[in-house]
């Protein structure tokens, strides 16, 4: 009688449950990577938020004067510019004297919430 050549039963299934095994282990591990991924759709809104914050500052600058660079949200937050989504706050920072230079003022404007962003920048009394 001749040998056959080939898998047993045993062998196939021994296979296929291994087989299983990973397959479940290399999905599990994908989904834990999908879950703790940043949401690219908040961090770009923190980034809209942040820059709109910032360009009302520079244009209080701009048509006040260097002198009355404020954020116009702090003292008027009512205003329809101003208004934050949910989820999101909006913080800015003023810091006159950079450097120990009074022609210079440092902005700072942090986004937190859902999404992050920080933006800076350096404004000079020209």
């Amino acid at each position: 009688m001749q040998r056959q050549n080939g898998f047993t039963l045993i062998e196939l299934i021994l296979f296929i449950t291994i087989m299983s095994f990973l397959g479940v282990g290399i999905l599990s591990a994908f989904y834990v990577s999908l879950h703790s991924a940043p949401d690219i759709q908040n961090s770009a809104r923190a980034s809209e938020l942040a820059q709109q914050r910032m360009e009302l500052i520079v244009g209080s600058k701009e048509v006040y004067g260097f002198t009355s660079t404020v954020d116009p949200c702090v003292g008027s937050p009512g205003l329809a510019v101003c208004a934050v989504p949910a989820g999101f706050t909006v913080l800015s920072n003023i810091v006159g004297n950079w450097g120990g230079n009074a022609n210079y003022k440092d902005i700072t404007v942090k986004v937190s919430g859902e999404g992050s962003a920080t933006l800076e920048r350096l404004v000079a009394n020209y």
